[in-house]
């Protein structure tokens, strides 16, 4: 049971994350789906975050990044009205961004928090 996926499900709409926190612990593999509701793609990307057995359910190339100058450490997209899986290890307890990486997101508000305890 310890080896468990803690299951998180984020919804994205313009422009916003639902929910605007999300709570995962540290050491313990987590499974993120993002669902896009809305009409345009969104990402949901951490620039900076210590991960081990990162997997991705979708290919995510072609995505437009807009502007990023560093790839993201933590990075799912879904395009508009599909979903998206990510599966990963935080492996350091802290209080990370969380941004869309697309064009003009981030400066609409599109920003939350992942609390890694």
């Amino acid at each position: 049971a310890a080896s468990r996926a803690q299951e998180v499900q984020v919804e994205t709409t313009e422009f916003k994350f639902l929910p605007a926190t999300i709570q995962v612990e540290a050491g313990k593999p987590v499974k993120l789906t993002l669902l896009n509701k809305g009409s345009v793609e969104h990402d949901l990307s951490v620039v900076e975050i210590l991960l081990t057995d990162v997997k991705t359910t979708v290919d995510s190339r072609g995505h437009d990044m807009g502007n990023t100058a560093v790839q993201p450490k933590l990075h799912v997209a879904a395009i508009a009205g599909k979903s998206s899986v990510i599966e990963f290890t935080p492996t350091r307890p802290g209080t990370y961004e969380v941004l869309c990486t697309v064009a003009g997101h981030k400066e609409a508000g599109m920003i939350a928090q992942l609390i890694v305890k």
